[in-house]
């Protein structure tokens, strides 16, 4: 896609552009992010299928602490693959104790 007769203020301060994230685990995400996105930095490879994925709560809180400190008033942490209902709460509650907390 190609623009012309824009303005974007002000310019990003990472060069050459701001980091693309993508997300999502389906083809349809999976192609852009790996053709456009500016990589999978925090993300790691599972060996075992049900090992709890993405980063540790320390992980997290340094970096909703550093966007925080760039001016970031609102931001989210993707819930990790859950089997149904109680380990979705487990999970959120583990969010508030171990993340929001210490963040807030």
């Amino acid at each position: 896609m190609s623009f012309w007769d824009i303005a974007f203020e002000p310019k990003p301060v990472q060069q050459p552009h701001l980091p693309i994230w993508i997300g999502g685990d389906a083809d349809a995400a999976l192609k852009p992010a790996a053709k456009f996105a500016s990589g999978p930095e925090g993300h790691r490879a599972r060996r075992d299928p049900h090992a709890c994925p993405g980063r540790s709560a320390q992980e997290i809180v340094d970096c909703l602490s550093w966007a925080a400190g760039q001016g970031v008033a609102s931001s989210a942490v993707p819930v990790s693959a859950v089997l149904g209902i109680d380990e979705y709460l487990d999970y959120t509650q583990w969010v508030v104790d171990e993340i929001n907390l210490k963040v807030g």
